[in-house]
């Protein structure tokens, strides 16, 4: 299960605390042509290297042609579904697959356990595990070829999130500091992000920005289907910034190289 001192509290605090002297830079927004864009960056020192797995040539790519408006649909109705069950405090929601761990005010529980011992079935539809393994394994397949490497595995959490203007209730609501995905999750090697929701339509604010110090920030503007993905060291910095309007939706989906960090059959615990 999730543990939401570890994973919620002391890795992100770890992280907020290294990235906090990086201040904010002026943001330019990436223009996205033919539904593409990717930028090399050069590696930060992985904590360990797994030849052929781990990324010589690191970076960040944007593609809105990976993910059906179908997928995407049904990504956002099963995050919604959940995520009704709970709701935190402040601005975010978080819905984790793997553990059911669930916002409920300033807390988590395990929405899995709390539904099974109250005799009620699972929130998650009979087509929505071969939905969503569908969507990890294109996902995979775009991180492996992007980067050119190989063995990549599905790793935790694997998480939905929904943000609104709410106030911060508890830290764990500031969502929109700098961090480091590596420091934040310790096992996150390439991250993926699939936005569920429209940028200016369903939300304002919200941009996921990619903070390079003095060299400037690259913002990106959420859309529905959109896929972010990269590697997750210290060569990206990001944050998201303030949900002002609306309600924000987005997937993330991140992979390792450590066989001892992998997750299988992640949704079976969904399944009861």
């Amino acid at each position: 299960r999730v543990s939401t001192q570890s994973t919620w509290g002391r890795l992100r605090e770890r992280c907020m605390r290294q990235c906090a002297a990086k201040k904010p830079s002026t943001e330019s927004v990436v223009n996205v042509e033919n539904g593409k864009w990717h930028q090399n960056r050069i590696c930060s020192s992985p904590p360990y290297v797994i030849e052929g797995c781990t990324a010589v040539q690191c970076g960040r790519t944007i593609r809105d042609d990976l993910v059906t408006a179908q997928e995407a649909d049904s990504l956002l109705d099963l995050a919604r579904r959940v995520m009704r069950m709970g709701g935190g405090a402040g601005g975010p929601t978080i819905y984790e697959l793997h553990t059911g761990a669930l916002s409920k005010g300033r807390n988590f529980i395990d929405i899995y356990k709390t539904l099974a011992d109250m005799g009620q079935p699972s929130p998650l539809l009979p087509t929505d595990p071969p939905m969503v393994l569908s969507v990890v394994e294109k996902l995979s397949a775009f991180i492996q070829q992007t980067y050119g490497v190989q063995g990549i595995q599905l790793t935790s959490p694997t998480f939905f999130s929904s943000i609104t203007d709410g106030k911060a209730r508890i830290a764990n609501d500031e969502y929109w500091h700098n961090h480091v995905d590596r420091l934040q999750y310790g096992s996150f090697e390439y991250t993926t992000l699939v936005y569920l929701s429209d940028f200016g339509e369903d939300f304002a604010g919200g941009e996921f920005v990619f903070d390079d110090g003095v060299h400037g920030s690259t913002a990106v503007a959420p859309r529905k289907g959109r896929v972010v993905g990269f590697t997750s060291g210290d060569e990206n910095v990001h944050r998201v910034n303030r949900v002002t309007r609306g309600v924000r939706y987005a997937m993330t989906i991140a992979f390792t190289c450590d066989s001892t960090k992998a997750v299988a059959n992640f949704m079976d615990r969904a399944l009861f």
